[in-house]
């Protein structure tokens, strides 16, 4: 029992270290901060701007030939996780947030512009076995408390968006009709990308379904589903989400 304990003791001491090493290797600007409890581990290839704070418990995790880099006045908050798989590339502006116990796990090359913030408990990955997409927000866009993020296929978010709390983003479907599937939500999985044009405005609790695309300017009120690519200009509303206003201008 005692040997075990001290194997244990010597395991996380190790590994604290490891971690420690890993931070000594980002190449950072003036005024960043780490705080104590931060993990960063992998062999890939961690650069920060100036003044970037990283707080506690915050893992960082840079595969082998990947990279993250990281903008101006940056902020990993507590709890949050950014990792990248091989060969992959995860780029931030500077004003970046990625907020409290938030989760972005980058299987392809994100872009991320600008002033952009990924809000609290927000889940951004792929949620599908073996299906990848790239990621792209635009620079001021806002995606909301508790989102989540399907990047199983190309995901673009343009400039000066909101995206309000709870929204759903799916880029994956199943073919209920698949003939080897035992039940229908295991049959064959179908991607498509979705788009959100510049000056979207996506209410709270929004699910938005693969291969749509929302216009520029357009809203979606609340609670909405959006199964049908929206108009720009327009005020969307409904399950299934309908036109309700041509023009708002």
């Amino acid at each position: 029992m005692f040997i075990a304990y001290i194997k244990g003791i010597f395991k996380s001491c190790m590994r604290r270290c490891y971690w420690m090493y890993n931070i000594f290797r980002i190449r950072s600007g003036r005024g960043c901060t780490i705080a104590t409890g931060a993990r960063v581990e992998g062999k890939g290839k961690i650069v920060f701007g100036d003044d970037v704070s990283v707080e506690r418990s915050v893992t960082i995790g840079c595969a082998l030939n990947s990279g993250i880099s990281i903008g101006n006045g940056s902020r990993l908050q507590e709890g949050a996780t950014l990792t990248t798989t091989p060969g992959t590339t995860f780029s931030a502006g500077k004003g970046f947030t990625l907020g409290l116990y938030s989760r972005c796990f980058v299987h392809a090359n994100w872009q991320l512009a600008d002033s952009v913030s990924i809000s609290t408990y927000c889940h951004v990955f792929s949620r599908e076995k073996g299906k990848h997409g790239k990621l792209t927000i635009g620079e001021n866009s806002v995606v909301g408390d508790f989102s989540i993020i399907d990047v199983s296929a190309d995901i673009h978010i343009g400039k000066n968006i909101a995206i309000g709390p709870r929204c759903t983003i799916y880029t994956h479907d199943h073919d209920y009709t698949d003939a080897a599937a035992t039940v229908p939500w295991k049959g064959k999985a179908v991607t498509k990308p979705v788009r959100i044009e510049d000056g979207a405005w996506i209410g709270a609790n929004v699910t938005i379904l693969p291969g749509v695309t929302i216009g520029e300017n357009a809203i979606v009120a609340a609670g909405s589903v959006i199964t049908k690519s929206i108009p720009p200009g327009t005020i969307s509303a409904g399950v299934p989400a309908r036109v309700i206003k041509s023009s708002f201008k």
